[in-house]
Order: structure tokens, then C-alpha cells, then sequence
């Protein structure tokens, strides 16, 4: 082989080579730009998605807040509740020692009704008694 083909074959070889790492090199872009545009869809898929998160998350939030406001409104409704309850239970055991010793005094104001009437009866008696006597008296008379 002459040196005119050798160097012929050895350019062509060059430039086959050199096309293979143009290919190797356009197809090794083409995978970035392919890995760069999956990533970028991922990441507004993640930004999508931590959009969510945050809407469910300030949402939840002022549910949270809501419910605290209203704990603390019925704790005030409640704490006000025990305490008339604790004000009427006082005032209950007044007003049954109260009606205790209404009833004692009744039992008594009753046992001394019988008793002044049982007096009554007797003097009645003593006096109907003494009656008989002073009519009898002064028939004989």
C-alpha cells in the first residue's frame, strides 16, 4: 500500500472517529437535556405539591386555631356554669337548713297548739266541772 492511501485511510478513520464522538457527544447531550427537563418536571410537580401541603397545612391550621378559640369560649361557659352550680348548691343547703328548722319550729308551734289545747280541754273540763258544782249548789238552795 502506497503512503497516499495509508494517510487516506488513517483520515478516514480520523474523521469516522471524530463523527463517533460527535454522535457519542450529541446523543450524551441529548440524555442531559432529557435528564434536565425530567428534573425540572419533577421539580414543578415537587413545587406543585408543596403548594398543596401548604394550603392543606394553613388550612388545618386555622381549623386548629378555630377549635382553640372555641375550647377556650366553652372553658369560660363552663367554668362560668360550675361556679352558679357551685353558687346554687350553696344556696340550696341554705334554704334547706332554712326549711329545717322551719319544720322543727312547726313540729313545735304544732306540739304547743296541742298542748294549749289539752290545757284548754282540762280547764274546760275543770270549769264545766266547776258549773256542775255551783249548779248543783245553788239548787240546794
Amino acid at each position: 500500500m502506497s503512503d497516499v492511501a495509508l494517510v487516506g485511510d488513517i483520515s478516514n478513520l480520523i474523521r469516522l472517529k471524530e463523527k463517533e464522538l460527535h454522535e457519542i457527544h450529541d446523543m450524551r447531550c441529548h440524555q442531559l437535556e432529557q435528564l434536565i427537563h425530567e428534573r425540572d418536571t419533577l421539580l414543578i410537580q415537587a413545587k406543585r405539591e408543596f403548594e398543596q401541603l401548604k394550603g392543606d397545612f394553613q388550612y388545618n391550621l386555622s381549623l386548629l386555631e378555630a377549635r382553640d378559640l372555641e375550647i377556650r369560649r366553652l372553658d369560660g361557659i363552663v367554668k362560668n356554669l360550675s361556679d352558679q352550680l357551685e353558687n346554687n348548691q350553696g344556696e340550696r343547703k341554705e334554704l334547706n337548713d332554712k326549711l329545717e328548722a322551719m319544720e322543727l319550729r312547726d313540729v313545735a308551734r304544732k306540739d304547743k297548739i296541742a298542748a294549749d289545747q289539752a290545757a284548754h280541754k282540762v280547764i274546760m273540763l275543770l270549769r264545766h266541772s266547776r258549773l256542775i258544782d255551783l249548779k248543783t249548789y245553788y239548787r240546794e238552795f
